[in-house]
């Protein structure tokens, strides 16, 4: 059996038309079978009231949560008297009272301008005990039972005035109840800013028009809202502004057996302020939102696309970089290749058959002799370590590359090439060297948009073979 639970505030009318803050504030934890809830109101008239409210809200869920912790490890989480509830809430107020005061100290102002009311619970499956400091209202209801006020709202001796947690009457003024063998089913904690539609003031009975709909929703949503939704629909209305123009806050619990016993918690989480070292420290154990068991493991999954993404495109580049690296040094290969042998332009010459022959290297000058023995190291360096030699005629070589070479020399050599050398294999090109009579040709061939061979250079090698 467990607990489903949401928190909404909404800022008032008055408060956006004065450019104002919300200085509502609500959380709640569910640990085990118990829920702890705790909302606060700012005062108005205090300077830093909405930090109080949420500090407060804060202090108070992870002091309570604590003596939860301690009274399960000694076998029984509960009250055995109203004195016990009293002990524990007064010591609750002294810790929220006294970070107050410690974050004064450290801003170098008033307690009172950390001023804000307190309402909190600790509800169980057959019991529930509060604590009310100033106005607002808590209403309770087991099952087929009627909405209960649990506390009257203190409005104090004069209009528009309550009592305080940083006022100097707060203990003699807090309310405090302990109900046992009470079944609490339904459970809505409130500011003030909702009085007047949720409770008649002339029997302090709770309006049922107010908290059935409420009621029903957590009935009948699976799932809640971890932001806006219904309630916070209702509670930013035109209809409802129009009926209250302070801020408004909604904390709402539902109880069913059906429910799962879960650890989840919703708790302010003050950043403007720089919380003491001697102040109660909080909970890193608590998250800051409830973590549902579908968003962890939305995360595990988005971690794993992430690294698995982040593998791939390390693969990728990887891939680019050695593609870049082959066509690189192939580029320089072709470079090498053109540069050693003289390109072949058949159509400018008359005589296809009598191919001019080019100066013997033994009647070069010694410039020349020196570059071409420079490029003849080079390319034997970069060609010829892994060459492989094709026999046309005794091995097997792709008979539609075998055509263009014939074709591309058969108005040069009476006779098919010997062999060919081939010193670059791509997919995609080949580089070879065909031995025709004692010439050397070089040749670069690539596939076409089709997919087809066809011969893209040619060259003579500058002097015949000695």
């Amino acid at each position: 059996m467990g607990w489903k639970a949401l928190v909404r505030v909404s800022c008032g009318v008055s408060h956006i038309k004065q450019d104002i803050p919300i200085q509502d504030s609500g959380g709640y934890i569910c640990f085990e079978d118990i829920i702890i809830g705790v909302v606060s109101d700012g005062a108005g008239s205090a300077k830093f009231s909405e930090t109080g409210s949420k500090l407060a809200v804060r202090v108070a869920l992870i002091s309570l949560k604590e003596w939860l912790k301690s009274k399960k490890n000694k076998g029984q989480i509960r009250f055995n008297s109203l004195e016990e509830a009293v002990t524990l809430f007064s010591s609750t107020l002294k810790k929220v009272v006294n970070q107050l005061n410690t974050q004064a100290q450290e801003n170098d102002c008033e307690l009172n301008d950390f001023a804000c009311t307190l309402l909190l619970f600790l509800a169980a499956p057959d019991w529930i005990a509060a604590m009310q400091i100033g106005d607002g209202f808590i209403v309770v209801k087991a099952p087929m039972k009627e909405y209960t006020l649990l506390f009257k709202p203190d409005k104090g001796e004069f209009a528009n005035e309550t009592t305080f947690v940083t006022s100097t009457n707060a203990e003699e003024n807090v309310q405090i109840e302990w109900i046992r063998d009470f079944y609490p089913e339904f459970i809505c904690t409130s500011t003030d800013g909702l009085e007047r539609l949720a409770i008649r003031f002339s029997d302090w009975k709770p309006y049922e028009a107010f908290f059935l709909p409420l009621e029903n929703y957590l009935k009948t949503t699976i799932k809640l809202e971890e932001k806006g939704g219904y309630v916070q629909d209702f509670l930013d209305s035109d209809q409802l502004n129009a009926r209250t123009d302070d801020d408004k806050t909604l904390l709402l619990c539902l109880h069913n057996t059906s429910f799962p016993a879960i650890d989840g918690a919703w708790i302010p989480n003050p950043k403007a302020i720089s919380m003491s070292k001697r102040s109660l420290s909080p909970d890193s154990n608590l998250p800051i939102k409830p973590e549902s068991s579908f968003s962890l493991a939305y995360k595990v999954v988005l971690a794993g696309i992430t690294i698995l993404s982040i593998l791939i495109l390390f693969t990728i580049i990887k891939l680019l970089v050695d593609r870049y690296q082959n066509n690189l040094q192939s580029s320089q290969e072709v470079l090498l290749a053109k540069s050693y042998y003289k390109p072949l332009n058949l159509k400018d010459y008359n005589e296809r058959l009598d191919y001019p022959l080019t100066i013997p290297q033994n009647q070069q000058p010694v410039e020349n002799k020196k570059i071409y023995q420079k490029i003849l190291n080079v390319v034997k360096l970069n060609f010829f370590q892994n060459k492989r030699t094709i026999n046309p005629e005794k091995d097997i070589f792709d008979k539609n590359i075998q055509n263009l070479v014939k074709r591309e020399f058969q108005d040069i050599a009476k006779k098919d090439p010997k062999n060919i050398i081939i010193i670059t294999s791509e997919p995609k090109r080949i580089i070879a060297i065909a031995n025709i009579e004692k010439w050397e040709y070089c040749i670069e061939l690539s596939k076409d948009e089709l997919d087809k061979w066809k011969i893209v250079w040619a060259g003579k090698r500058l002097s015949p073979i000695q």
